[in-house]
């Protein structure tokens, strides 16, 4: 879609907002033609008109294709001894165009897309204050076509959102895996049955707090930090943190948070955690008796409870207390 389409269909078919400040600009120039114009390849898409009913020029016969290359009001008192105006089919045949006043319609990145031009027969001048008043009138309208096309690019955000939540829910809803998306201010916006059951919680629940808040104290600035970078970046962050689960179990995951990018930002991020508390026991077992064996403290096949950590300091104390009292010098 072009630039200018974006606006036209951000215009309705009776736009009384924009009809109204079309018709203050022929008032304000006291001038009985007032157009909004688009320009839209070879021709002028003239989308709102006071004083002359027309919706569409020809390239040739365009005010606002005369524009294209302004930058503020262009105000013509007698448009027939205007150089580049003399020979315009509407100057120089009916219906006798003289005055014109243009304001240039020029977006928030420099683009024109249009011009608000008001048109006389009659040549006359404009007071600056008047000059003022259209140039406003002109910069209000592009306000209120950004405005609307903001909005209408939300509505198109959150619908795709919308259809992409439903599919990801169908596909992974009877996962074991614990998966979530989560919003850009930490909010969980879904999670699967699997994350409520391990968490001991609602989505409704898990909606009105900081995914943070649920990750173990120890575990929290680390798991803060990744998930920044995911929307700061819009690149991928793996991860392996530990969820204080239902009953105040300790969850240890891992996975990869995700952004789901749209227009180029990150708008959420998405993360299939994989439970892996258990592997991390048996790790955590093996460090212990790799720790044991190596201080001759526990056969290979000792359990954690059976490998009890020595203090050297107190080994040495020990060792004192065993051994016999020095004997009294003789008197």
């Amino acid at each position: 879609m072009s630039l200018v389409d974006r606006y036209l269909r951000a215009i309705g078919e009776h736009d009384g907002e924009l009809h109204t400040l079309t018709a203050e600009a022929a008032h304000v120039c006291n001038a009985p033609v007032a157009l909004l114009g688009f320009l839209d390849g070879d021709r002028e898409r003239v989308r709102v008109s006071v004083g002359w009913k027309v919706e569409e020029l020809p390239l040739v016969s365009s005010f606002a294709a005369r524009f294209a290359d302004a930058r503020d009001v262009v105000i013509l008192p007698d448009a027939s001894s205007a150089a580049g105006f003399a020979q315009h089919p509407f100057v120089a045949g009916a219906p006798n165009v003289r005055f014109i006043a243009s304001a240039p319609l020029i977006d928030s990145s420099g683009a024109f897309i249009g011009a608000l031009t008001v048109l006389d027969r009659s040549v006359h001048q404009l007071q600056p204050i008047h000059a003022q008043m259209l140039r406003l009138t002109g910069r209000h309208i592009v306000q209120v076509l950004q405005s609307r096309t903001h909005e209408e690019e939300v509505a198109n955000l959150r619908e795709s959102i919308e259809e992409s939540e439903a599919r990801f829910r169908d596909l992974f809803e009877q996962t074991d895996d614990l998966i979530m998306s989560i919003g850009i201010d930490g909010r969980v916006l879904h999670a699967n049955q699997a994350t409520l059951n391990a968490l001991g919680a609602t989505n409704e629940e898990l909606s009105r707090i900081d995914i943070v808040r649920i990750v173990d104290s120890e575990e929290r600035e680390s798991f803060r930090r990744a998930l920044q970078r995911v929307f700061l970046k819009a690149e991928p962050q793996r991860v392996e943190t530990v969820f204080m689960g239902a009953g105040n179990r300790r969850i240890t995951v891992e996975g990869a948070l995700r952004p789901r990018i749209i227009d180029g930002r990150a708008v959420m991020a998405r993360v299939v955690f994989r439970d892996v508390t258990d592997r991390q026991a048996l790790r955590d077992r093996s460090r212990q008796r790799a720790r044991c064996g190596a201080r001759g403290g526990a056969s290979e096949n000792a359990l954690p409870h059976e490998c009890q950590s020595r203090d050297p300091d107190a080994d040495e104390r020990n060792h004192r207390d065993d051994r016999p009292a020095p004997r009294q010098p003789p008197q």
